[in-house]
């Protein structure tokens, strides 16, 4: 669950401190050379006279506010690049009007005690917008334009401003519910970001209805729309720059923010001298839109970052150009809940990266994603948490299971000439729940990578969602867990995981598989440094196994290979599966100190009917085989092979087999390692009969070699196995205690000391 209490208290104290308004006036002060005039024709409010500085106007206020239905109109020459205006009063800016200038000025509004966009507030302006409740704004040369210290203020400068002051605790900035005009991110499609494994090889389409978002605070000229102040809280507020730029910071006591000119959006802020940061929140359907022929870029930067109630930060880019970026940066926490964070394409242009970085990062009902709807390129997602990634989805009722998407990070491709983005996670803790997902999966030219970098990775099944737009009266397993996918011709993206410990339990599934065309399925590469472990089926549905799959599941499609690298490998009631219905078979590579697999467990490379098994090696000291099997079979076409090197091998009711229906048998190898004593095998009769073992060996090999295809009995967990360095034993009993014995039986080693059942 994602604590937002603590976020939604300081909000709801914030917009109490908004509630005592201020009546709505503009009243000029007198601490300029040249003053400015008000003159009023009611509705509009003009603004003239202010002191000029070269290609800079400045302005400054005993109060400013605009009722509903009101203007204030900046009659500025055209000439002018900068209009700084400053409120000098105790009053807080209430702004529910229209805020005007000429020609391409850029607007500068400074109050320190607070400002408050309206419902109503709107902006006709050239240039870009800076809302701010920074003390002073500070030039080039060392000149402060101050609220506070007004009266000892120096001469004005024509230098161009290099940042925002802070110095006592900055009062917040709240953008309130705006009008019901909205603006299109995208048009109606129906599509499949999700394509996930199904006992029925489905393809989940989810439909996506017409997108949009009311356009609130809005830039046509592709500027910058910023608000920097203490709290930023949009309650219900809507930002919109088309192919432009937002920002929204906030910032504690004795901050710098950092202005730098930037020739196609106006302005970057930097906060690289912030010494402590505040909160942002966007509640209650609030949104950030910087779609556009380009398509813009967005950057919040806080110490906690909240989106909730539905709220949105998009950019959509309709043209040929690379959009920009869509940055949330918090110094303790990122939370995310039953929201939207997204970028798309629909043209021949990228679209832009998704940046998350924070201590905690928290996905709850919501989906991270970026998107190609066109020919064009998907963003990169990267995020990055120096604590824990939290990702939860929706948790739908058994009696009612439906849903029509999952939540996650996810990066897509629709058509077949666009390709889709790569995903990095970095995070000390991953947790993945409620029918959550990380996803690439690519209809198109590409997929994309996925890359995770943690201590522990924990995936966890939930309900099983039923998809409406498939079959309503039936639930099919979308299921929690990393997915690699293609429905193309283009190859699916590789899947690594790089961690201390990987568990993957409840039916949740690592999958890197082709789903249509002849595509290939990806590889999945899993380095462990403790463990990893598989466990349990899905508690909702007992036939969705937890899993890692590299599949295809089209005739002309290969599937990918699975490598696992750790200690301590454990499988119980779970799979690791590569198969392919016609197309090339992929590879199970196994490197670890231990594995076992029990309660029907399965490692298996299984072909179609047109193509050979896979091949399956596995090197251990130690295997255990519990009611579970390792199979390379085929049907028409050659078993693979299996190899395994193992010191110890212990099985029960459990098969080993490379068989194939019509074709060639592949072969089974059991290498002995590190000793020349006998291989350790329990079979489920006390003592194996010495008359069904007989030779079969290779003495060239200078190692034993064993080909096993029986039933064995594991070793308990507390034993311990010596034997007596004068005798070798070469059986195991199990004594009626349950204890196991070593004892020497000449009968039951022929010659060579190779065995086989």
């Amino acid at each position: 669950m994602i604590h937002d209490w603590k976020l939604l208290f300081l909000g709801g104290m914030f917009i109490n401190f908004f509630s005592h308004r201020v009546l709505a006036q503009i009243i000029p002060d007198a601490t300029l050379p040249v003053n400015s005039v008000v003159t009023t024709n009611s509705p509009t409010n003009t603004i003239t006279g202010g002191t000029v500085r070269g290609r800079n106007l400045f302005h400054s206020f005993e109060q400013f506010s605009l009722t509903t239905g009101q203007a204030a109109y900046f009659n500025n020459p055209t000439s002018i690049q900068n209009i700084f205006s400053r409120v000098t009063g105790n009053s807080i800016s209430n702004i529910d009007g229209i805020l005007k200038t000429n020609g391409t000025a850029n607007l500068f509004l400074l109050n320190p005690r607070g400002i408050i966009f309206g419902a109503n507030a709107r902006f006709n302006l050239g240039g870009s917008f800076l809302g701010t409740t920074a003390d002073s704004i500070k030039f080039a040369d060392g000149t402060q334009f101050s609220a506070q210290n007004y009266q000892s203020t120096p001469l004005l400068t024509v230098q161009m401003p290099v940042g925002l002051q802070f110095s006592s605790e900055p009062a917040p900035i709240l953008v309130k519910t705006t009008s019901n005009q909205r603006l299109n991110i995208q048009p109606n499609l129906t599509f499949n970001p999700v394509l996930a494994d199904s006992r029925n090889a489905n393809l989940l389409k989810l439909n996506l209805a017409s997108a949009s978002t009311p356009i609130g605070l809005f830039s046509p000229q592709g500027k910058t729309l910023a608000f920097v102040g203490g709290d930023v809280i949009l309650q219900g507020g809507n930002i919109t720059s088309f192919s432009g730029r937002i920002e929204l910071g906030s910032v504690g006591n004795n901050s710098f923010v950092g202005l730098i000119p930037d020739d196609s959006s106006g302005w970057k802020l930097n906060y690289d001298e912030v010494n402590s940061f505040g909160n942002i929140q966007l509640i209650q359907g609030s949104s950030l839109n910087v779609s556009g022929i380009r398509g813009g870029s967005i950057q919040l930067n806080g110490k906690n970052i909240s989106l909730s109630g539905q709220s949105v930060a998009v950019a959509a880019n309709f043209g040929s150009g690379n959009a920009g970026f869509l940055n949330l940066n918090a110094t303790d926490r990122i939370s995310l809940l039953n929201s939207v964070v997204g970028t798309s394409t629909f043209n021949s242009g990228s679209s832009g990266s998704i940046n998350l970085k924070a201590k905690e990062i928290g996905i709850q009902n919501s989906v991270v994603q970026t998107a190609s709807l066109g020919s064009g390129t998907a963003g990169d997602l990267n995020v990055s948490a120096t604590d824990s990634l939290l990702i939860d989805g929706i948790l739908p009722s058994l009696s009612n299971p439906k849903i029509i998407s999952p939540g996650g990070i996810i990066t897509y491709s629709l058509y077949r000439a666009g390709s889709t983005g790569n995903i990095s996670l970095d995070a000390l803790h991953v947790k993945l729940s409620n029918t959550s997902i990380i996803q690439s999966a690519t209809a198109g030219r590409t997929g994309g990578g996925i890359q995770v970098n943690s201590s522990t990775i924990e995936l966890i099944g939930g309900i099983p969602l039923r998809f409406s737009d498939i079959d309503p009266t039936s639930i099919f397993p979308a299921r929690t867990g990393i997915y690699a996918v293609t429905s193309s011709d283009a190859n699916a993206g590789n899947i690594a995981i790089d961690t201390g410990k990987l568990v993957i339990r409840d039916g949740a599934a690592v999958s890197a598989t082709s789903f249509l065309g002849t595509g290939q399925g990806g590889d999945i590469r899993i380095q462990a440094s403790e463990s990893v472990e598989l466990m349990n089926s899905n508690p909702y549905d007992p036939t969705i196994p937890s899993a890692l799959f590299a599949r295809s599941r089209s005739v002309g499609g290969s599937s990918g290979s699975i490598d696992i690298v750790t200690p301590k490998l454990i499988l119980d009631d779970a799979q690791i599966n590569v198969d392919t219905v016609g197309g090339q078979f992929g590879s199970i590579q196994i490197d670890s100190s231990d594995i076992q697999l029990l309660r029907g467990s399965k490692i298996t490379t299984n072909a179609g009917s047109n193509s050979n098994g896979g091949n399956i090696d596995i090197n251990t000291d130690a295997l255990v085989l519990d009611n579970s099997s390792i199979t390379a079979n085929a049907f028409s076409g050659n078993g693979g092979n299996i190899d395994i090197n193992t010191a110890i091998f212990l099985q029960r009711d459990s098969q080993v087999t490379a068989s194939s229906e019509l074709g060639v048998d592949g072969q089974v190898v059991i290498n002995q390692l590190n000793s020349p004593s006998t291989l350790f095998i329990i079979t489920d009769a006390d003592l194996i009969p010495p008359d069904t073992i007989t030779s079969s060996c290779d003495l060239s090999r200078p190692q034993k070699i064993y080909r096993i295809g029986g039933r064995v009995r594991p070793l308990p967990d507390a034993v311990e196995l010596t034997t007596d360095p004068r005798t070798e034993a070469n059986v195991m009993i199990k004594k009626p205690d349950g204890t196991i014995a070593l004892r020497y039986e000449p009968q039951a080693i022929s010659t060579g000391n190779c065995v086989a059942q």
